[in-house]
């Protein structure tokens, strides 16, 4: 829709001012102006904003160590670049347009000359740069051959992570530091570094800002859609939006989402036709809207089947299964999501024709964390006492060089990394600048991985690993505790979110109304891309990462709440602190350790709703904000 084919195969690309047309164009934006695809070919510019208070993907350090980005509320004394979609998107959730200091449109011209025919995998998929729309076709290709699985599949990895090709930076690591120009945004300066980036082949980053703003912008209108029903949401995930929603409707009980209802499935279905008119494609390759129930809303994940009720449990960002519930004290779980989990090599395999995609210990221990949260009957997974490996393949000079010439090192072997927690779980003298990483050579019997030996890399040592459940109490020196499956599910679960119940007296309330309410909140622990209340709300309000809580074993630095429009802040102590974002809070008496005692798992679990697919940043709802028995219906997918 937005005519990004025509960029990438122009003769040339042009940034041109195009500042005042832009500011009008934002200042008339509205949800019905963009449900007309005429209007997407006047989203190809990039706007340079004063962040008010305005609902913009943020780059940040959300937990305190790695950089992430999701959609927030920003506020930013320094201008920032956006790309176009992802102003508009701000525009209609807020109701107000942004403030834009600058804009450039990004205009093609003329197409390249030379340009030859390919086929994609083989012959299947041939692709004419003077006819076709790449983007277009794989999309509608996707859909044609969805019987042939494995073209299918090859598709779907082609289409959703095509983008990346256009940010493709190749670190190489120098021998010394040496002097490199640092672009990022409005600023320029010089630095040095033993690591430079080499831009990949197709490096072009406008292409991807636009792609990924695109999609974004395709989950913010359905998340303003949602709104206006007065629907809510469990979660939001990079292509999807899961409405709460059930075949009858009815009212949402939940913490915070007052005046929220459960959509009824025929009006959730009448977002998703919304979308019809946004649909590029052959219609005899994509018919009606680009928004569409994946399988697992219906009987068996089959389409041809009725639609079923899922239910959702949800901990964080990408972290969430689907199950359905089979009679009154069992559940099924339908697709559970391994972010976090995936690189993991499989501490059981999946039984012979197995035939999905997710691994079965992936289900397996959904199906356990779920039954707990359901306080049902569950069963231990047989391999929690299997240590954490990662498969690594020596495919580069710099792993293999890094591996010295130790005798199973060789170009594309296996070697097994073992995850090794730095706090405990070295048992050895380490050296204050000592670099350890440990690997191990290849096998696939799980049973066997505690008899492998660990070499360290860095200076040759070898190590043997111990199962801390037989140990006894005699450690002997020069070992490791690699961290094994049931720790796993410990920071799976708690380290991302934890369900405090305290006592909170507020300051607003009216002299009748103060007497102490016991009030659930939501501790979290590692924030998550645009973490979002039950009311789809967002948390942050200013560019700053949110504070960095540290392990459990380390307790609290500093636990940011939300209550209403407002922040609670914790010290380590247990006390409120205030500030401009605050709303100081009665809390006495309560010390860390004490308010890590009433710690209890997320045990409120909803059922499931609509999804949307597009390709965007993710969100998730704290399920622990949510009482079991909430409805939630079917998942929507492009």
């Amino acid at each position: 829709m937005l005519g990004l084919f025509d960029v990438l195969t122009a003769a040339n690309v042009t940034f041109e001012d195009d500042t005042k047309n832009i500011r009008r164009l934002i200042k008339r934006i509205s949800l019905d102006h963009c449900f007309d695809p005429a209007q997407w070919k006047q989203f190809n510019f990039f706007a340079l904003v004063q962040p008010d208070n305005d609902i913009l993907p943020v780059r940040t350090v959300y937990d305190g160590v790695t950089q992430n980005i999701g959609n927030n509320y920003l506020t930013s004394k320094t201008p920032l670049w956006f790309a176009g979609c992802d102003v508009i998107a701000s525009a209609i959730r807020t109701g107000k347009p942004p403030r834009i200091l600058r804009a450039i449109r990004m205009v093609p011209h003329g197409k390249q000359a030379g340009m030859t025919t390919v086929n994609l995998r083989g012959s299947m998929v041939e692709i004419n740069p003077y006819k076709d729309d790449l983007f277009r076709k794989v999309i509608e290709q996707r859909k044609l051959n969805k019987a042939d699985k494995k073209l299918y599949y090859w598709l779907k990895i082609l289409a959703n992570s095509i983008y990346g090709f256009f940010v493709e930076l190749i670190p190489e690591l120098q021998n010394k530091n040496v002097p490199l120009e640092v672009f990022s945004g409005e600023k320029k300066f010089s630095d040095s570094s033993d690591v430079i980036e080499k831009a990949g082949l197709w490096f072009f980053p406008p292409l991807a800002s636009m792609i990924t703003s695109a999609g974004r912008l395709l989950l913010a209108m359905t998340e303003e859609c949602v709104s206006r029903k007065k629907g809510a949401y469990l979660f939001c995930d990079t292509d999807s939006l899961a409405i709460i929603s059930s075949k009858n409707g009815g009212v949402l009980d939940i913490p915070g989402s007052e005046g929220r209802r459960i959509l009824p499935w025929a009006e959730a279905q009448k977002i998703a036709n919304k979308f019809a008119s946004l649909n590029p494609y052959d219609p005899k390759a994509v018919k009606g809207s680009i928004l569409n129930l994946v399988d697992a809303n219906y009987v068996d994940s089959d389409s041809a089947k009725p639609q079923r009720q899922l239910y959702g449990y949800s901990i964080a960002a990408k972290r969430y299964a689907l199950y359905e519930k089979t009679g009154k004290s069992n559940i099924t779980i339908v697709d559970p999501k391994a972010h976090g989990i995936g690189f993991l090599y499989p501490p059981q395999d999946s039984p012979r024709n197995w035939g999905k995609e997710v691994p079965c210990w992936i289900y397996e221990l959904w199906d356990y964390i779920v039954r707990g949260a359901l306080k049902m009957p569950n069963k231990p997974p047989s391999w929690l006492d299997a240590p954490q490996m990662m498969r690594l393949t020596i495919t580069t000079c710099n792993v293999l060089e890094m591996l010295r010439g130790w005798d199973i090192a060789r170009p594309y072997n296996f070697l097994l990394l073992p995850m090794v927690d730095p706090l405990y779980g070295f048992v050895f003298h380490r050296q204050a600048n000592e670099k350890v990483l440990l690997v191990c050579a290849f096998s696939s019997k799980q049973e066997q991985w505690f008899d492998l030996e660990c070499v360290n890399v860095h200076n040759g040592k070898q190590y043997k690993m111990l199962n801390c459940k037989t140990t006894n109490g005699n450690v002997p020196y020069n070992v490791v505790f690699p961290s094994q499956f049931a720790h796993l599910i410990i920071q799976y679960v708690l380290k991302l979110m934890l369900a405090v119940n305290v006592l909170v007296r507020s300051p607003h309330t009216t002299p009748a109304d103060r007497e102490r309410k016991r009030l659930q909140i939501v501790l979290c622990l590692e924030f998550c891309n645009d973490l979002t209340r039950a009311t789809s709300q967002r948390w942050g309000r200013e560019r700053v990462g949110w504070p960095y809580l540290g392990n459990p074993a380390r307790w609290i630095e500093i636990a940011t709440l939300v209550l209403g429009e407002r922040c609670i802040r914790i010290n380590s102590e247990g006390k409120a602190q205030g500030g401009d974002l605050c709303r100081v809070v009665d809390l006495p008496n309560h010390s860390c350790s004490k308010l890590f005692s009433s710690i209890q798992t997320p045990s409120n679990c909803t059922q499931f709703g609509f999804v949307a697919s597009g390709n965007t940043s993710s969100t998730a709802s704290p399920s622990s904000a949510c009482p079991s028995g909430t409805p939630y219906s079917a998942i929507l997918s492009s």
